[in-house]
């Protein structure tokens, strides 16, 4: 009867836990570590000019990197939920950090970067800002999990043929990051009430 009883408490926990990972999402995971590290930089040592594709990536990933602290910034300030609360921390921290990276990475190739964001991720924001509660929410975790869709297919496309090693690292540090979140938003979007 005792093993019983252990087996009845050993499924309960593991349903419990499955209905706790589906109302909260892990957004207090950090995010993956870095497994590739780049050749070191020497000061005063020539430095191989970017292919347009890599410097194009670079900026267009900064950019990315922008919005997405941006957009979180944001429901921090609209958000009542704890767990959008929750997802807006983790994005500004992962991408904060993954911005800090590669702006390293576009100095040292002297990438300009545009100051402003592109239209489109304007529009998003001003959109984002007119919103409030479960629409905002809805609204925001539906931006990062579409963002978040089109970044990691730039990344599989730079992957295979990125040229510079500093770069190529950055990519390969930076994928899982974007994988995580991903999984995070696809389980948060389902959790969230209707915005009607």
């Amino acid at each position: 009867m005792r093993p019983s009883s252990f087996a009845a408490a050993g499924i309960f926990a593991v349903l419990a836990g499955g209905a706790f990972a589906q109302s909260s999402p892990l957004t207090n995971v950090p995010a993956p570590p870095p497994t590739v590290t780049a050749p070191a930089v020497v000061p005063g040592a020539p430095v191989a000019a970017l292919t347009d594709r890599d410097a194009a990536f670079i900026a267009m990933q900064l950019e990315n990197n922008m919005v997405e602290i941006a957009a979180a910034q944001q429901a921090l300030g609209h958000s009542q939920n704890p767990n959008v609360r929750g997802l807006a921390e983790k994005m500004i921290t992962d991408h904060n950090y993954a911005q800090g990276n590669l702006q390293s990475i576009a100095t040292l190739h002297h990438v300009q970067v545009a100051p402003m964001p592109s239209d489109l991720h304007r529009a998003t924001l001003d959109r984002l800002g007119q919103l409030s509660g479960p629409a905002f929410d809805r609204e925001y975790v539906t931006f990062v999990m579409n963002d978040h869709a089109q970044e990691i297919s730039e990344f599989n496309t730079e992957l295979p043929i990125v040229v510079d090693a500093h770069v190529s690292a950055w990519t390969q540090n930076t994928r899982p990051m974007l994988l995580q979140h991903q999984q995070i938003v696809q389980q948060l979007l389902t959790s969230l009430p209707p915005a009607g």
